[in-house]
C-alpha cells in the first residue's frame, strides 16, 4: 500500500511481498511469494504494481485476503430434559455450526465433571466452513435429584496462532424420579 502522501490511504496492508522488489531481464522468469496477514475480519484489497522500462503504463495486479476469526453457534446455550422416571433414558441433541469462512477446532469442556447420569457423544473436533456437529447428551434417571451443571463451548483457528471465540456456557438441566404410591387399607 502506497503511504498517504504519495496517494495510498495509509492505512497498513496485510499483505508482504518476498522479495519486496525484483528487476528482470527480458525473458527472464521469476516467482514472487505474496504473503497475508490479516489483523481484522474483513476483506483486504491491494496492488502489486510492476514497472516496465520504456512503457509508461504500469502492469497491476490485484490481490485480495479475507481476514477471518473463528465462529460456532450453538443451537441452544440450555439443554432442558423433562422430569425423567427413574430407571429412564432419555437424549437431546446441541447443534454446532461454523458459520465462518475457515475452519475451526472446537471443545466442550466441563464434560468430565457431569454427574454419571449424563454421557456425551462428542467432544471436540474440527468443523470445516458451513457444517454442522450434532453432539448427543444423554441423560439417564438413576436416583432421586435435580441437576443443574454447566459446560462450555471452546473455539480457536486450526493454525494454532492462538485466535478464540468467547466462550460459551451451556447450562444442562435435569431431574430424575420416582413414583412410591402408598396403600392403605
Amino acid at each position: 500500500t502506497l503511504p498517504s502522501e504519495e496517494g495510498g490511504s495509509g492505512e497498513k496492508s496485510p499483505f508482504i511481498l518476498e522479495p519486496d522488489t525484483m528487476e528482470l531481464e527480458v525473458d527472464e522468469t521469476k516467482h514472487l511469494t505474496v504473503f497475508a496477514f490479516p489483523e481484522q475480519a474483513r476483506l483486504y484489497r491491494d496492488e502489486v504494481v510492476c514497472l516496465l522500462k520504456d512503457n509508461p503504463n504500469p502492469t497491476v495486479f490485484s490481490i485480495s485476503a479475507l481476514g477471518a476469526e473463528p465462529v460456532v453457534e450453538v443451537d441452544q446455550d440450555v439443554v432442558a430434559f423433562d422430569r425423567l422416571l427413574l430407571g429412564k433414558k432419555l437424549t437431546k441433541t446441541l447443534t454446532l455450526k461454523n458459520v465462518c469462512p475457515i475452519p475451526t477446532n472446537w471443545k466442550l469442556s466441563g464434560v468430565d465433571a457431569l454427574p454419571a447420569e449424563f454421557s456425551v457423544s462428542h467432544t471436540s473436533g474440527t468443523l470445516k466452513p458451513c457444517h454442522e456437529q450434532v453432539v448427543e447428551i444423554t441423560f439417564e434417571a438413576r436416583e432421586e435429584n435435580k441437576f443443574e451443571p454447566q459446560i462450555s463451548l471452546e473455539v480457536e483457528d486450526t493454525e494454532g496462532r492462538g485466535v478464540r471465540q468467547e466462550v460459551q456456557p451451556i447450562r444442562v438441566q435435569a431431574e430424575a424420579f420416582k413414583i412410591s404410591p402408598t396403600v392403605t387399607i
